[in-house]
C-alpha cells in the first residue's frame, strides 16, 4: 500500500458503473482471485450465503470491515439486498483504495441457488437462547 500513498490514486473520472455478472460469471471470478462481499443484512447472510464470502452488511462501516479483512487489491464482487445501495457501497470502497471492483451478483442469492450452486447456512444462537440450552444441560 505504501506505493499507492507516494503516488496518489488513479483519476478514475467519477463511480464507476458496476457490471451486473450471472452466478456463473462471478464463480469464475471467485475461482480466479475476486473476493465476494455479501453486503446483505447479517440475518440473510445467515440463513444462506455463498461459502467463502465475506458478511459485511452495507453501512457507514462497511468500508472500514472490508479493509479490515479482504488483502488490499484484490478485486472485487459484491452481493447486497438492494441494488440501490451500489453507488455508495463503491464509493466507500474507492476512499479506501478498493478500485477493483468488478460488479455484483445479478439476482441476488436466489440467482446463486438457481443456478445450483452451493450456499451454506451459519447457525447462529442468541444469548437468551444460549443461556437456556446450558441451564437444561445442567438441570
Amino acid at each position: 500500500m505504501a506505493d499507492i500513498n507516494k503516488r496518489g490514486p488513479d483519476i478514475l473520472g467519477g463511480v464507476p458503473r458496476l457490471a451486473s455478472l450471472t452466478a456463473l460469471s462471478v464463480r469464475h471470478q471467485l475461482e480466479s482471485d475476486a473476493v465476494l462481499i455479501d453486503a446483505r443484512p447479517e440475518r440473510n447472510f445467515n440463513l444462506g450465503h455463498i461459502p467463502g464470502s465475506y458478511a459485511v452488511p452495507h453501512g457507514n462501516a462497511m468500508a472500514t470491515w472490508v479493509g479490515w479483512v479482504v488483502p488490499w487489491g484484490q478485486p472485487l464482487v459484491l452481493l447486497s439486498a438492494d441494488a440501490s445501495h451500489h453507488d455508495d457501497m463503491v464509493r466507500q470502497l474507492i476512499r479506501i483504495g478498493f478500485d477493483r471492483v468488478h460488479g455484483f451478483l445479478a439476482g441476488g442469492i436466489e440467482a446463486w441457488k438457481s443456478a445450483g450452486l452451493p450456499v451454506e447456512v451459519t447457525n447462529r444462537i442468541g444469548l437468551d437462547n444460549l443461556k437456556e440450552a446450558h441451564e437444561e444441560s445442567t438441570a
